[in-house]
């Protein structure tokens, strides 16, 4: 005893049917899609790096494809960077690149040595021990960015350098240590 083809048929049609109505945001806002995520961001971390709340939200094409601060991740569903794909499927894998790269930072970047640097540079102080061995020219460079950074409002100039050279070197150290630990999954 099978099902009736004729059932079959009805039932395959009408998923086609709904799955050709479905949009990226429809099956990217999904709380199935929340659920999953949590889920695979908790059984990534096996107890170190595990983010505490997912948000998958609408931020249009102008807001970050993501980011996370170790307990919360944000993954924009209508990112710009989803325009490339000109598809469903395209678009979930997309975004699940997204998911991860903020996966690799959760569990391979160090958020309170970063909030440490942020700290000392806002109280005019640069963080962790002046480099050694420099030369004439290389000493009094330091001493002018020493300088540079007494005055409150050029703080903000070195916070915000310092979180983009941070970023870079932290963007490829983590997704090849993710790559490492998961493979291909991640790949």
């Amino acid at each position: 005893m099978g099902f009736d083809p004729a059932i079959r048929a009805k039932v395959r049609k009408l998923a086609l049917d709904k799955k050709s109505k479905l949009t990226a945001r429809d099956v990217l806002m999904s709380e199935e899609l929340k659920s999953y995520l949590s889920s695979l961001a908790v059984s990534m971390g096996n107890g170190a790096g595990e983010t505490t709340t997912i948000i998958v939200d609408d931020g249009g094409p102008d807001a970050p494809s993501g980011y996370t601060n170790g307990t919360r991740m944000y993954l924009n569903c209508t990112s710009h960077k989803l325009d490339y794909f000109d598809n469903l499927e395209g678009k979930f894998l997309g975004f699940m690149g997204t998911f991860f790269h903020e996966k690799a930072h959760d569990l391979f970047n160090d958020f309170n040595e970063f909030r440490n640097a942020m700290r000392y540079i806002d109280s005019g102080h640069f963080y962790g021990e002046k480099p050694r061995n420099m030369n004439a020219k290389q000493e009094a460079d330091w001493t002018d960015m020493e300088d540079a950074l007494q005055a409150p409002h050029t703080r903000q100039i070195f916070q915000t350098v310092f979180k983009d050279l941070d970023n870079i070197i932290a963007d490829r150290h983590d997704e090849d240590s993710l790559i490492d630990a998961y493979g291909a999954f991640v790949g």
